[in-house]
């Protein structure tokens, strides 16, 4: 595909570049800059006002894949970096079961080739992420590995920690190391302080992440090797890095957008959407925090996406603790950082794009000449409110519900294609019951939209069709408008309202699409064509509605016999 990017702010600090541009790529790869009359297949305009950085990325993740997958999984993690602007990330090993094999790493590069972004698998430090004998880090090579991890609880021998890294310098991995002592934690769920003891929970006390801190500085520096601290959340983390950077010590670290946004006292409403592992702290933590994102202390900022059901999260004392964050990291750190004159446009693609991939040893993604076009593309202006049921993730578990930003990702570049966008519907995929199917959803906003539901199936050989043989579906969100334009006139020739609807369900309910909505192939391929003709009469942004849809439908005829309809708002 030849894609042109016209009128865009293209801000690059690998290359030095900001300024409004034009960017065009052909077959994933950018061939020229400054080229707005060039002809391609698809254009969009950022009309002056928009900003192009290299594809985010995200080096902390939980995708929940495999085994847990009521909470997450690959695509549907991926549907949440794409909106958010990820074009890649680096997903945790605490999966069930845990990334110590090279069964479960296949497994993750396999699902992952189809999920529209680049998935990166950590390996476990440690055999089964029990702390008592290292992996086996040759594998990991042999397998591509870059980095390991015991990420959700530390290493907590730290002769066992101290061999990982000597043998992470012979493989050339990076260890990342989540700095926190249990035994000091005790069973502690939120930061132990003034707001632990209005609740009368236990708290967890700042010295399990200072601990850990300075123990992995300590133990990395005696053999020379890389150490990675995750999720910086305390001022004496944030005083030990700066001081083991000025000593020469190879460590790196990160922070989320949450803990130089808030402070423990969003725990007062006892809702367990604002726990995480480590936990919101005091403002003297917040600020510190800031400031060492603004003074280049802390490398990058992550999300420690880590969806949980909201089953899980209901009970404030026992709820796991994680949050997710894909989709409102830029924004919140447009919010915090970029709209306070506290950071650049310039320094944000810094370490939301480019440091990540330098840490963990990746290709460079660049908007240069012969790199891949990778690219997220946003209004740094555009005010929206985050509203948990529109994200993408699985989980709804976010620590930013309800709040106002300024920022928001629009387009998504990726894989030879704008993977996401805000136009009336977009594609994403899922897996139900071991078969792939289509999941189309609509822009995310407050305009009324309708649910369709597609089951195609194969009909048995003695051609009694019972429900279980509608063994996947295609799921559709559109906008009512657009269904009753566009979609409604042309089923209701295949379907008519006056037809019995033996099922009880209301013709209204169903958008005068009755209940008996089966097609054959040959009339699919029919509806297919009505839709095809239909589109030559639209406009320009009706004929893009049908032209998602209609690749969709086409691809049911391969999978199978007859197709059920129905619909819903």
């Amino acid at each position: 595909m030849k894609l042109l990017i016209r009128n865009v702010r293209a801000v690059d600090p690998q290359c030095g570049l900001d300024k409004v541009t034009s960017i065009l790529s052909e077959d994933g790869v950018i061939t020229v800059l400054g080229c707005a009359d060039a002809k391609a297949d698809r254009i969009i305009d950022g009309e002056g006002r928009l900003v192009a950085f290299p594809g985010l990325f995200d080096m902390h993740v939980h995708f929940r894949d495999p085994g847990l997958t009521y909470k997450e999984d690959i695509y549907t993690g991926a549907a949440a970096a794409l909106a958010g602007g990820f074009t890649g990330v680096a997903c945790m090993p605490n999966t069930k079961p845990v990334i110590d094999n090279a069964e479960t790493i296949n497994y993750i590069k396999y699902k992952s080739a189809n999920s529209g972004i680049n998935v990166y698998p950590y390996g476990c430090i440690t055999k089964g992420m029990q702390g008592a004998e290292l992996a086996d880090y040759e594998e990991y090579k042999r397998l591509g590995l870059v980095a390991i991890s015991d990420d959700g609880k530390p290493v907590p021998n730290a002769e066992i920690m101290r061999q990982a890294l000597e043998k992470s310098v012979e493989n050339g991995m990076l260890v990342a190391s989540h700095c926190e002592d249990l035994a000091i934690i005790n069973g502690g769920i939120i930061n132990k302080g003034e707001v632990s003891k209005k609740l009368g929970v236990k708290g967890m006390d700042r010295a399990s992440e200072d601990y850990i801190t300075a123990r992995e500085i300590a133990l990395a520096a005696s053999c020379d090797a890389r150490i990675h601290i995750c999720h910086v959340s305390t001022y004496g983390s944030v005083n030990i890095i700066r001081a083991a950077k000025r000593d020469g010590v190879k460590v790196t670290c990160e922070t989320a957008p949450h803990y130089f946004t808030y402070t423990d006292e969003k725990l007062l409403s006892r809702d367990a959407d604002y726990r995480m592992s480590p936990p919101l702290r005091t403002e003297k933590d917040r600020q510190a925090v800031e400031d060492a994102v603004a003074d280049g202390t802390i490398d990058c900022i992550i999300t420690d996406h880590a969806p949980h059901s909201a089953e899980e999260k209901a009970d404030f004392e026992k709820a796991p603790n994680g949050v997710v964050g894909l989709e409102t990291s830029l924004a919140a750190t447009l919010t915090k950082l970029y709209h306070t004159g506290r950071m650049t446009l310039s320094q944000i693609a810094q370490i939301m794009s480019v440091n990540p991939r330098k840490i963990l040893g990746l290709p460079k993604i660049s908007i240069e000449v012969g790199s891949p076009c990778e690219l997220c593309i946003f209004d740094p202006d555009l005010e929206w409110t985050v509203v948990p049921e529109e994200l993408h993730s699985r989980s709804k578990n976010t620590v930013f519900k309800g709040e106002t930003f300024k920022g928001k990702n629009l387009y998504t570049v990726c894989r030879d294609k704008v993977a996401y966008e805000p136009v009336r519907v977009r594609t994403s995929t899922d897996e139900v019951n071991g078969h792939k199917a289509t999941d189309v959803r609509h822009y995310a906003d407050n305009s009324e939209k309708v649910y369709l539901e597609f089951k195609p199936a194969r009909m048995p050989e003695n051609g009694d069709m019972q429900w279980e043989d509608w063994n996947c579906f295609d799921s559709v969100f559109v906008y009512k408008a657009d269904y009753e334009k566009l979609l409604v006139p042309i089923l209701n020739k295949f379907f008519p309202a006056e037809d019995p609807d033996p099922n009880g369900w209301g013709t209204q309910e169903y958008f005068d699409v009755c209940s008996e909505n089966w097609l054959g192939a040959d009339k699919w391929k029919e509806f297919i064509a009505q839709l095809e003709a239909l589109k030559n009469d639209l406009g320009k942004e009706d004929r893009m509605f049908i032209d998602i849809l209609l690749p969709l439908f086409r691809g049911f005829l391969d999978k199978s016999d007859i197709i059920c309809i129905e619909g819903n708002q």
